[in-house]
């Protein structure tokens, strides 16, 4: 099993095995294309094995200056994670509840 580490714009990424040696083994993923996030296990065949950023709460700032798309009672606006590896996430925000959720 190998973990990863993606930077926040996805140009570029490391594979560590399970001591936390950067291994050279996989250099034709494509993060975009399979959903990867940074601190995913991944088996040798590059499927998802676990995922622990889809299940916690992630810390962040909601630029609400900027709405990106208004429908109905939701407003969706970019969330940056006070953790530079994770990326930039689009949030809904409900227009009457105030609660954002991704």
């Amino acid at each position: 099993m190998h973990a990863l580490e993606i930077s926040r714009n996805y140009e570029s990424y490391k594979v560590f095995d399970s001591e936390q040696n950067e291994v050279d083994c996989m250099n034709d993923l494509n993060c975009i294309e399979k959903k990867y996030l940074t601190y995913d296990k991944i088996d040798k065949d590059g499927n998802v094995v676990e995922s622990p950023v889809k299940t916690m709460i992630i810390p962040a700032v909601v630029d609400l200056k900027k709405l990106l798309k208004k429908e109905k009672t939701n407003e969706y606006y970019k969330a940056y994670p006070y953790d530079k590896n994770l990326p930039v996430f689009i949030v809904k925000k409900k227009s009457k509840t105030g609660i954002y959720e991704i």
